[in-house]
């Protein structure tokens, strides 16, 4: 299914199991469905991180089911890696990728589509008016109990999140 919302490209897969059935057939076999995922893409502008915030926010609390507890901070470290795709990409788009690897837990992902340096959190100074975003990412990851990575080739950011409290670290 492909839809827009606020200039975004939506696309929302059919709900499906780890081996791949449609929900309905997991439901007729006793098994639980993955939450659907989804994929937006976007103009790299930076009116449109509020966008993919707001859609990712409501995929969160609705499709998967996110404590509330979690989700403002998982929207914080979204809208890092949105933020840094609009500054440092240099590609027409931005393109975002929400999915559920395993039960219980959601990968987000944001591709600018620019190879680069992998980046690294760095330590600003009390009067830089930035700089503190990957460091931020990285405090509320690990308070999340998540991992976070950029792709080899920088183009991409990527964490993994448990959707609750309570669930030991996994690798992305």
């Amino acid at each position: 299914m492909h839809s827009s919302i606020g200039g975004a490209r939506v696309i929302n897969a059919a709900c499906h199991t780890s081996d791949g059935q449609s929900s309905a057939s997991a439901s007729s076999v006793g098994r639980s469905a993955l939450p659907s995922p989804i994929a937006v893409s976007v103009e790299r502008d930076a009116k449109q991180v509020r966008t993919v915030r707001d859609i990712s926010g409501a995929w969160l609390r609705t499709v998967c089911g996110m404590q509330e507890s979690r989700v403002h901070d998982t929207l914080v470290v979204l809208t890092e890696f949105l933020s840094n795709a609009v500054r440092h990409g240099a590609g027409p788009s931005i393109h975002y990728r929400s999915y559920c690897p395993r039960a219980g837990w959601v990968q987000l992902e944001v591709c600018d589509g620019s190879p680069s340096l992998v980046p690294e959190p760095v330590q600003a100074d009390v009067l830089d008016e930035s700089g503190r975003g990957l460091a931020l990412v990285d405090a509320l990851v690990t308070d999340l109990n998540g991992l976070w990575e950029f792709s080899e080739d920088g183009t991409t950011a990527r964490c993994s999140l448990p959707l609750a409290d309570g669930h030991a670290r996994v690798g992305l």
